[in-house]
């Protein structure tokens, strides 16, 4: 079995501007799991483990990209807390611009590949890069009270130019996220 999901790449400056403060925030919540620079990404759609002889339907099913958007630009803005700060588990950066691109592009992978047996999520898709998970929600308590300052930080655009399907693989000092198959998006012009 192999553990995969679908999602797209983040440039290296927006990489390095979110490193910035990953920093600072591991150092002042080492509770929390944070995720390595290199890992991260936009997840579309995760699949879960799957046999290796599937692995090949999900690589045909997506190469069809006549039904996929072009490419297109997601400013990555703010960390949040997901699902709220009351409940948190999820610790992110937002995309703004392009988001409801991202939305289209999801809903597109998310139908194909329930054509295949996979079920969509439960909850409607919110684009975001997850940088840290919260174990225990008082872990993640103080950090409510600097959101506000978290909320104004913007780091950056980055091109959506193909959509990957990775690998997870996940090891004791943390996972490692390998990609096995690209999709490139139509360019504009």
């Amino acid at each position: 079995m192999v553990r995969t999901f679908i999602g797209v790449e983040i440039e290296q400056a927006v990489i390095a501007e979110i490193s910035q403060e990953l920093s600072y925030l591991q150092h002042q919540f080492p509770e929390i799991k944070w995720v390595s620079p290199e890992n991260l990404h936009i997840t579309l759609k995760f699949l879960g483990n799957i046999k290796p002889n599937d692995l090949r339907a999900i690589f045909t099913l997506l190469a069809d990209t006549a039904v996929f958007p072009s490419a297109f630009a997601v400013e990555v803005q703010a960390i949040n807390i997901l699902p709220n700060p009351r409940h948190p588990r999820i610790i992110c950066a937002g995309c703004t611009l392009g988001s409801l691109e991202l939305v289209e592009l999801q809903r597109i992978i998310t139908e194909k590949c329930a054509t295949l047996g996979y079920q969509p999520d439960a909850k409607p898709y919110e684009p975001h890069i997850t940088l840290g998970r919260v174990k225990k929600p008082s872990d993640a308590c103080r950090l409510e009270t600097i959101l506000p300052d978290l909320n104004n930080i913007d780091f950056g655009i980055t091109d959506v130019e193909e959509v990957i399907v990775y690998m997870s693989e996940l090891k004791q000092s943390g996972a490692i996220y390998s990609p096995m198959y690209r999709v490139r998006l139509a360019q504009d012009g």
